[in-house]
């Protein structure tokens, strides 16, 4: 049987133009990667700084927005329940007996407070339409095709670092491996540059990222 998914309750996206990551890249961490890597600090320092922070932002919002956003079973979940509440709640509406009735809509503190009949049959109208609503996207909805999803952040990440490689320092940007250890410059640029902002990725995943953005942008 499989894993329950429950609603992803209360996450937020965020604007793609906002700005969340601010000098992830400190001066000295660009220092290093520019002695590692022999570029040329006076020359292109304050750029590699500017782009690795951009890299950084942008892959921040892309996890909010993409890798970390609710999956079609946590989507179907949030549906359900509000499918079920609204069930609920019509059914006990409808059974409510006659001084709950009182009590609920017409024992009011003073007149301004009273409750037109207009009112409650748009209140009840509201809950048949939540209901209705959610029922129609639960049908729209389509099944999630199951597996991990490849990552969009790691993706932006390898696109924003590529750029840099290609366009700035004008190096070619290929990836191999040899027993899971990427064995070129631009992987290991990019392994060492992450490693700064985002230790806990394996290079595994940056690798498949690699591959995937050299098969979209051939140098």
């Amino acid at each position: 049987m499989g894993r329950v998914r429950k609603p992803k309750s209360g996450q937020r996206g965020v604007y793609l133009f906002s700005q969340i990551v601010v000098n992830a890249y400190s001066a000295k961490d660009v220092r290093e990667l520019c002695t590692m890597f022999k570029i040329n600090w006076k020359l292109y320092g304050e750029e590699v700084r500017l782009r690795l922070n951009g890299a950084a932002n942008v892959y921040a919002i892309y996890k909010i927005n993409y890798d970390d956003a609710p999956g079609r079973t946590h989507i179907r979940a949030a549906l359900d329940e509000i499918h079920c509440h609204a069930r609920a709640l019509e059914a006990a509406l409808s059974n409510l007996d006659d001084w709950s009735t009182q009590a609920l809509w017409f024992n009011r503190s003073s007149a301004k407070d009273a409750v037109e009949l207009s009112e409650i049959e748009g209140f009840h109208q509201s809950v048949e339409i939540l209901k209705e609503r959610s029922a129609e996207a639960l049908s729209r909805l389509e099944k999630d095709k199951g597996g991990p999803r490849s990552s969009e952040a790691m993706r932006m990440w390898v696109i924003n670092l590529r750029n840099l490689w290609v366009d700035v320092l004008k190096r070619p940007f290929t990836v191999d491996h040899h027993k899971g250890e990427g064995i070129t410059p631009a992987f290991e640029f990019c392994w060492q540059a992450m490693k700064i902002y985002a230790p806990s990725v394996n290079k595994s995943a940056l690798i498949t990222a690699m591959r995937k953005v050299i098969s979209e942008y051939p140098s």
